[in-house]
Parts: structure tokens; C-alpha cells; sequence
């Protein structure tokens, strides 16, 4: 039987961001969970976009990043996937089903840095 419980991961804590990406703590092992839910606190300061990729992985070595697909004219393209913010706020992400044992959560700023912050919790789950 699966838990039903929800179990709380700081990922990265209150933090000025940088102009390359900075992976938060690695969440894991998931594997008796099948979502994650991520919460994004940003505040932009004098920064452009805030840039978040997540990235998977079974032995916790070797990382895959989301990708995105689009199809033109009967072909689909992928790409690597970041997601932008370009505001102030509190952002949620659901991930489900996830099928990995390790997610990882990296953060990057563009433009100036100055009074940029960028938290992040995940919650893993039974969903």
C-alpha cells in the first residue's frame, strides 16, 4: 500500500539567484511516490526572468531535463524545457505521474541580480 501522506523537501532555500543555473538539493528517493508538487516563490527585483529547469534520474547520476514538443506539418520537434517567470510571485507545479527515483530543480536569473530571490519546497505524494 502506498502512503497517502505528503512529505515536505526544501529544495532551495530563500536565495539571491545567479546568472548560471544552481541545482537545489536533489528530492529522492521517490520511488513509492508518484507526484511532486513544487512551490516557487520569486521576487524579481531588478532581474528580467527567473529561468527553472527540472531535470530526473534512476540511479541519481545521470539526469534527464523536461523537454517540450511542438508539431508542424506532421513533424514533432523537442527541445529542453526551462520554465520562465518573468513576475513576483508564488508559482505551483504539479508533476504527475513522476517515474523517477531523483528530481532536481535548478534556478537562473537573466538580467541584474540586485533584490532578486528565489525559494523552492517540492512535496512528494501518492497521487
Amino acid at each position: 500500500m502506498f502512503s497517502q501522506e505528503i512529505h515536505p523537501h526544501v529544495v532551495r532555500a530563500s536565495a539571491i539567484v545567479t546568472g548560471s543555473y544552481v541545482a537545489g538539493t536533489v528530492v529522492g528517493d521517490i520511488s513509492e511516490y508518484n507526484s511532486v508538487g513544487l512551490e516557487i516563490t520569486v521576487t524579481m527585483g531588478s532581474l528580467d526572468s527567473v529561468q527553472v529547469k527540472i531535470e530526473e534520474s534512476q540511479d541519481g547520476t545521470n539526469y534527464f531535463q523536461q523537454a517540450s514538443e511542438s508539431a508542424s506539418s506532421g513533424t514533432i520537434s523537442s527541445s529542453l524545457a526551462a520554465r520562465s517567470f518573468t513576475a513576483s510571485g508564488s508559482y505551483a507545479i504539479l508533476i504527475n505521474p513522476v517515474r523517477a527515483k531523483f528530481i532536481k530543480v535548478s534556478t537562473k536569473g537573466t538580467g541584474t541580480a540586485t533584490s532578486s530571490l528565489v525559494a523552492i519546497k517540492a512535496y512528494t505524494s501518492w497521487a
